[in-house]
């Protein structure tokens, strides 16, 4: 008689083998296509999408199974093989199932179902009174390789920014090796931005080193969006001009111990141009060498119906980082003296089935004697509470804050940045505040290969600059309703379509925002990360 385990990761234990060695016999990988008969949206055209098609190759599949024949059985393999399959994002399904051969042998089948991988669009969205339209090219596991290439052509109308092209290449294995390779470029009228980088990560629990190098390349004219003080320093002042190089490599090792533990070096070459010495900005022109000491903590649940009807990988733990560094400056680029430099993240999140809640806090400086330089501050929190199968809480706070900060900074609120229904590059300051709140309602809706689901929203924001206190600036707000279209033929978060109807209350005008995936993740990450000078986004547009 058959015994057929399946692997539910929800429901723990699983095994009951008592004291009984079991071993691996055999591993047989079960490849589905994207539409299956038994599928509920089998349709008469699903075998003509299922014939143009590239299936996962065998061995992308292969290279991430952490077992092999004659191993002992192991559920702490199979659970992240799961997870290492699910985070390559070309499977809809992913699950193990084990078949008893003879006493204590097992036959093990890996079975993958191929999400739909090709995605001819026409792009269209609305930010504030502006709207943007084009087209685009995505593939993402092209010739069934797990290569992802994306080629798109946009008209942006905010900012008259006009046509922009954009081009990404992303292999997570090149030619089955560890190392991954990303390329993007982006270009429009006023700014280019090249960037490639080679790296190996952390893949696995068991992997212990990680390195890379990467290259950035910018050029052209960024916006000037800052406030109403500078505007009237440089009154037809429109753009930035930008000349930047930035050259990073890095080489990171990892111990098990009770917890993840990491020591990671992290060398950094920037040169930059950027016209007005005004507008220069923190380690312009110097180089970095920083060392991060890293630890982190996870423990993983299969959840469902917090971002989408689709299972997701749920983190639970904690990551913490000290990040110790000198800089130096590039001299004949004109970059400032150099700086010790001091930093520290920590992270922490809890859950529980009905109840999620994660908190990140930053902080770093400068420091040139005993005097503190470029001091930085940020908070990041994420939560939801499950009301009841289908309703859902879910809320983000994010914020940033510096002091003894003279060189030029820029962040901005606005639709795409925490803030539906205000126009592009409407309102910025030096430092920011977010907060979104959403009720989201999974009704189990489907229409064809859409699931239906639905949500409430309330965003509030504020920027404001350093010599103004928090409590002196100006809050902007809107609220509004929702809905989601998920596409059941992918667990990309970028296959939610969301369509929002926010209401500005400082414009009272009812707006739509039109995008993709959710507005906010409801659960946040603990991924090993490098060694950087916190501080230093800047928001070109």
């Amino acid at each position: 008689m058959k015994h057929i385990i399946f692997f539910i990761f929800i429901i723990t234990p699983i095994f009951s083998f008592a004291n009984d060695i079991t071993n691996i016999n055999s591993i047989t990988i079960d490849r589905k296509k994207v539409f299956e008969k038994e599928d509920k949206d089998w349709f008469f055209g699903a075998p003509l999408f299922n014939s143009v098609h590239f299936l996962t190759k065998e061995y992308i599949i292969e290279d991430e199974i952490l077992f092999a024949i004659n191993d002992t059985i192991s559920e702490d393999s199979f659970l992240e093989t799961e997870r290492n399959l699910r985070a390559t994002g070309l499977f809809t399904e992913v699950k193990i199932e084990l078949e008893e051969n003879s006493e204590n042998n097992y036959d093990v089948f890996v079975i993958t179902k191929d999400r739909w991988s090709f995605y001819p669009s026409i792009l269209f969205g609305i930010i504030g009174e502006d709207m943007n339209y084009g087209g685009r090219l995505q593939e993402f596991n092209l010739f069934g390789t797990g290569t992802y290439i994306n080629m798109s052509g946009i008209f942006r109308e905010e900012l008259d920014i006009g046509l922009e092209g954009l081009f990404e290449l992303r292999n997570q294995r090149i030619f089955r090796s560890e190392l991954a390779l990303d390329v993007s470029i982006l270009a429009n009228q006023y700014i280019t931005r090249q960037d490639v980088k080679i790296h190996k990560d952390y893949r696995t629990l068991a992997t212990t080193n990680s390195y890379g190098i990467s290259a950035n390349n910018n050029f052209g004219k960024e916006f000037f969006l800052n406030d109403i003080f500078l505007k009237y320093l440089f009154p037809d002042l429109k753009f930035l001009p930008i000349n930047e190089k930035t050259i990073k490599t890095w080489y990171s090792r990892a111990w098990k111990m009770n917890d993840f533990v990491y020591l990671t070096g992290l060398l950094e070459y920037n040169k930059t141009d950027r016209g007005l010495n005004f507008f220069q900005r923190a380690y312009d022109n110097q180089g970095k060498i920083l060392v991060g000491f890293s630890s982190s903590a996870q423990n993983f649940y299969a959840v469902e119906r917090i971002n989408s009807y689709n299972i997701e990988d749920l983190e639970e733990g904690g990551w913490g980082t000290a990040i110790l560094g000198k800089t130096f400056p590039i001299a004949s680029y004109g970059g400032e003296r150099g700086f010790f430099y001091v930093a520290g993240q920590a992270e922490k999140s809890v859950y529980t089935k009905d109840f999620y809640l994660f908190g990140q806090l930053t902080g770093a400086s400068s420091f040139s004697s005993d005097f503190a330089k470029y001091t930085y501050q940020s908070f990041l929190g994420l939560g939801f509470v499950r009301l009841n199968e289908k309703l859902l809480l879910a809320a983000k706070f994010d914020q940033q804050a510096v002091w003894n900060w003279p060189r030029f900074r820029q962040l901005v609120i606005d639709e795409t940045r925490g803030l539906r229904g205000y126009s592009a590059g409407e309102l910025a300051g030096d430092n920011r505040l977010t907060t979104n709140i959403e009720l989201r309602y999974f009704p189990d809706w489907q229409v064809f290969i859409f699931k239906l689901s639905g949500a409430l929203f309330y965003d509030i924001a504020s920027v404001w600059n350093q010599t103004i206190e928090i409590f002196d600036s100006k809050f902007y707000s809107s609220i509004g309703a929702g809905l989601r279209l998920h596409f059941t033929k992918s667990d990309n978060p970028l296959h939610t379509f969301r369509i929002d109807f926010p209401y500005n209350f400082h414009t009272k005008k009812v707006g739509i925002s039109l995008g993709v995936s959710q507005y906010f993740e409801a659960f946040g990450k603990h991924r090993f990360r490098l060694p950087e000078i916190y501080g230093t986004e800047f928001d070109f547009e």
